[in-house]
């Protein structure tokens, strides 16, 4: 199986690891293909300080878990996207959330 990963559920899995997102990425990663744009990782990181914050972990437990949660998911750089595909993506999102586009670029079948 193959699934696409936002933002928020990457964020969701690191403020709570335990939750059931979190336990998803962490430990489903032999039986699904998780994707996402490769833009994600500086997007999270972005907000790092303020994960640390809420979550009251360590620096060093927090980059434990972001290293676990990353290596579950397969980041594809958007240059490798087709324009086409981009066009579409962008039609499907554009009324929803535009700023979605680059999950919805990625075929699952």
């Amino acid at each position: 199986m193959r699934i696409v990963v936002d933002t928020n559920v990457v964020f969701s899995a690191l403020l709570n690891p335990k939750s059931p997102i979190g336990e998803v990425l962490l430990t489903l990663q032999e039986e699904i293909d998780f994707y996402a744009p490769k833009f994600i990782e500086e997007e999270i990181l972005r907000y790092k300080p303020k994960i640390l914050l809420y979550t009251k972990l360590s620096e060093a437990d927090l980059n434990i878990i972001y290293e676990c949660i990353f290596n579950s998911i397969i980041l594809v750089s958007e240059d490798l996207i087709h324009p086409a595909n981009w066009k579409k993506a962008h039609e499907l999102t554009k009324e929803i959330d535009e700023f979605d586009t680059p999950f919805w670029l990625y075929p699952l079948n």
